[in-house]
């Protein structure tokens, strides 16, 4: 009986917003019964194909968050994030081929949680840049405990017109060599933090593709947002020449312009990469930079690799990042959240990193089996903070595998609202992710 009433006062509570989504619950119910027959080949013939494709995850963490009553009001928290993605792609034309990705999120949140639940982006609904229209829109929420969202993530076209290949939609697009950091990309990188690095992002944009020879080719990339002001252009040259490969990037990023490099080569057995930029902002920088001018920003991020042939294989890598849009003083921190240039800037990840120098090491054994195990430091080399994240992924078979990951931070706690140490303020936090592929 109580469960009945309680279920007829969440209808209550969803009926009013949800009346003009009737669509889009019927489409869950098509989603869930795609999978239960592993998905779809829609459409194949010697001319083409058009395949379905269903990608389902359910992650849940718990955490333990740093003594600050005003960031966090709660001393446990606790959170949920179910995620299904169709993915749609095809090729009816010899010379066309197409996609589109479409999700829907749930996220539960413990009452009273404040920032105390961790997982990087992934529980984040922050808007996404480089897009005309946002295509991420709430279904259901009820309070700041949950919500149901859908989100238009992939909607693309790919014309080959003899060697040159054009894109033209919602598509996903990186750059540069780093691992964790980046000092080159400037279209959604992903946070350092995050857990989950399946799925980029889509920008809405042009690219064209135009090879020079076997061993060169040219992009030319508009990402479109709202207005001008919230767009970009970019024109990279990439290419290789023995074991040395690298990508030259001239962009204009909102009202920034960009010269770039990045490169990687093997030494001895190792892998070295490295990537510098060098911005032209519209706005001054808070804090001079490296080089000492109020509208010249340098990023730069240097790093390698190293692969050990000890039982299931050994890889090491380790990557260091400045960034001239960090903070000097972590402390500082509560004057630049006054500055609307640097919360915009964090919200479209120019930093990716609070600090100005920030440092990774990883070590992964088992990598490319059935059960990888993972541990990455990240650490900021000026505070003494720093996170430990491990890991490890059971893949059962092609279709199931489950996720284990855990933030362990350490440095100075956070006093009265504001930070002392760029990752001291971190909750402690396990979690554990369930994926399927249909």
């Amino acid at each position: 009986m109580m469960a009945g009433v309680m279920t007829k006062q969440i209808i209550s509570l969803i009926r009013p917003v949800d009346t003009r989504h009737n669509w889009i619950l019927w489409f869950s119910v098509f989603l869930l019964s795609a999978g239960a027959v592993r998905g779809f080949e829609l459409w194949n013939t010697d001319t083409g194909y058009l395949d379905l494709r269903i990608s389902s995850k359910w992650t849940s963490l718990l955490a333990h968050t740093p003594d600050d009553s005003i960031l966090y009001p709660e001393k446990w928290n606790a959170a949920n994030l179910w995620r299904v993605r169709a993915d749609l792609t095809g090729r009816p034309h010899q010379f066309i081929a197409v996609g589109i990705a479409y999700e829907q999120r749930m996220r539960f949140v413990s009452e009273n949680s404040g920032n105390g639940v961790g997982g990087g982006d992934q529980f984040s609904n922050a808007p996404i840049p480089f897009r005309i229209r946002s295509g991420d829109e709430s279904i259901v929420r009820i309070g700041d405990s949950f919500e149901y969202r859908h989100e238009l993530d992939r909607a693309y076209l790919v014309a080959d017109i003899g060697s040159t290949e054009c894109t033209i939609g919602r598509q996903s697009f990186g750059m540069g060599r780093g691992t964790v950091f980046s000092a080159v990309d400037i279209f959604v990188p992903f946070a350092p933090v995050d857990y989950d690095r399946e799925w980029r992002r889509g920008i809405d944009a042009l690219r064209v593709n135009i090879p020079i020879s076997n061993s060169f080719s040219t992009d030319l990339v508009t990402a479109l947002g709202s207005d001008m002001d919230s767009s970009a252009a970019c024109v990279r040259v990439k290419g290789f020449f023995g074991g040395l490969d690298g990508e030259f990037i001239v962009a204009r990023r909102y009202k920034d312009t960009m010269a770039a490099i990045a490169t990687s080569v093997p030494v001895l057995d190792a892998e070295i990469h490295g990537e510098i930029a060098l911005f032209n902002t519209s706005d001054d920088l808070l804090d001079n930079g490296l080089l000492k001018d109020e509208q010249l920003a340098v990023k730069a991020l240097i790093g390698g690799s190293y692969t050990l042939d000890f039982g299931a294989g050994v890889m090491a890598s380790a990557e260091y990042l400045y960034s001239d849009f960090g903070i000097k003083e972590i402390t500082d921190l509560p004057g630049y959240f006054e500055d609307d240039v640097f919360l915009s800037r964090l919200q479209r990840g120019d930093l990716q990193v609070l600090g100005r120098h920030t440092g990774m090491s990883r070590i992964s054994y088992g990598f490319g089996t059935e059960k990888p195990i993972t541990m990455t430091w990240i650490f900021s080399a000026t505070d003494g903070s720093g996170l430990l994240m491990p890991s490890v992924n059971w893949s059962f078979s092609d279709e199931i595998s489950i996720t284990a990951f855990a933030y362990l931070s350490y440095g100075s706690d956070p006093e009265e609202g504001n930070l002392t140490s760029q990752y001291g303020d971190t909750p402690t936090t396990g979690l554990l992710q369930l994926s399927f592929y249909l």
